[in-house]
């Protein structure tokens, strides 16, 4: 996969020596409570990312999660990706998480972006959907301003860290999809 370039980042593939910066947001106190999942120890967070990295010239791949790295800074300083969940209708799950101190900048919105043009134009994608807790208002914004729609609220229906949550649903289609 190439990396994307934007105008203030740089998405490009893990290496295995990112573990530092990856285990920097997975534990950050703002971020862990809304992943469904993260490392709980540094070494369960190298090994996360060495399989990751293993698996990245896979010819069946279906996890496309990029280092997001300030341009400038060459600050890693979170990540952005797609899963690709059913194949048949060519549909991928968004999925991001981004260190508190960089939050408010607009560098998540300006990752998705990317990530979303690539899921469509490259990976011919029809449509991608993006899932998070109602309580999670800043991953619900950065679906809106890229114009996802909501499109469901399943009650009690995901475990995070030991509690059972609801999840918002929402999605884009490659025909409603626009460059900003």
């Amino acid at each position: 996969m190439k990396q994307l370039t934007t105008t203030h980042l740089t998405l490009r593939e893990f290496e295995r020596t990112d573990w530092q910066a990856v285990y920097a947001y997975e534990t950050d106190p703002q971020v862990a409570p809304y992943l469904a999942y993260s490392s709980s120890t540094p070494d369960e967070c190298q090994s996360d990312l060495d399989f990751l990295v293993e698996h990245q010239h896979d010819p069946h791949r279906i996890l496309f999660h990029l280092a997001i790295v300030l341009r400038r800074q060459k600050q890693l300083i979170g990540t952005c990706g797609l899963k690709l969940t059913n194949r048949e209708v060519h549909e991928a799950e968004l999925g991001y998480a981004l260190h508190s101190s960089h939050w408010g900048h607009g560098y998540m919105t300006e990752a998705v972006r990317a990530m979303v043009n690539y899921g469509f134009k490259t990976l011919q994608l029809q449509r991608i959907i993006g899932i998070c807790t109602p309580e999670n208002t800043a991953s619900i914004r950065v679906m809106q301003k890229i114009s996802m729609q909501q499109e469901g609220h399943l009650r009690a229906n995901k475990m995070i860290k030991g509690v059972i949550c609801d999840s918002l649903i929402f999605s884009i289609l490659e025909r409603e999809w626009k460059i900003f």
